[in-house]
């Protein structure tokens, strides 16, 4: 089974100020989110390095597979930097920095060519979403799945299709969401359902 998707480097993400509001200059664009000494996890595999700065505090510059740069300050505790895999522990939010407030977690984020990235707009999920989603239809009712096909699921699905499992793509996961499996992934299902272009899923 595949390790709990994350999909946020906090447990519960709680807005405080988005990246148009943030008027900080000395941290640039960037989110803070509710965040009172709790515990952040990498979001995804990566590398991660730290250093202290008087602004930010504590803070943890990680360096994504894809090359986008994922920047958490004023941290209160933080691991030894290095490769990390999407889940470790990394650090305990907190406090630190002259700019600060109160405890909280800014997030900055820039793509591999510089650019700065909004959080509230980055894909959290990335490609290990559809990692997660396959695995989960691979333990749940496979009687019901018939995975001796190849099953195409569609808003509209084509009934002459090789594998068609006799719904919609939404009727199907009506039928998944109540599965005890499911209770790992709930995260997943709300995704989904704002995928506007998600026209078919192969199982394999």
């Amino acid at each position: 089974m595949l390790r709990k998707i994350k999909m946020f480097p906090l447990r519960e993400r709680k807005l405080i100020r988005g990246c148009k509001a943030h008027k900080n200059a000395g941290l640039g664009c960037g989110a803070d989110y509710e965040a009172d000494y709790v515990e952040l996890y990498a979001p995804f595999d990566g590398r991660d390095d730290i250093w202290e700065g008087k602004q930010g505090g504590n803070w943890i510059s990680f360096l994504r597979n894809n090359g986008d740069v994922i920047q958490f300050a004023h941290l209160d505790k933080y691991k030894a930097g290095g490769m990390v895999k999407e889940g470790d522990l990394i650090a305990i939010t907190g406090n630190t920095g002259e700019i600060t407030t109160g405890p909280h977690l800014h997030i900055q984020i820039k793509d591999k060519f510089g650019n700065r990235l909004d959080p509230e707009d980055y894909d959290w999920d990335g490609e290990e979403i559809w990692k997660a989603i396959v695995n989960m239809l691979d333990i749940v009712d496979k009687r019901f799945l018939n995975l001796g096909y190849r099953g195409i699921l569609r808003r509209d699905p084509d009934k002459d299709a090789e594998g068609y499992l006799g719904m919609n793509k939404y009727e199907f996961m009506e039928i998944l969401i109540k599965s005890e499996e499911f209770k790992i992934y709930n995260p997943i299902f709300e995704k989904i359902k704002k995928l506007e272009n998600w026209a078919r899923l192969k199982l394999k």
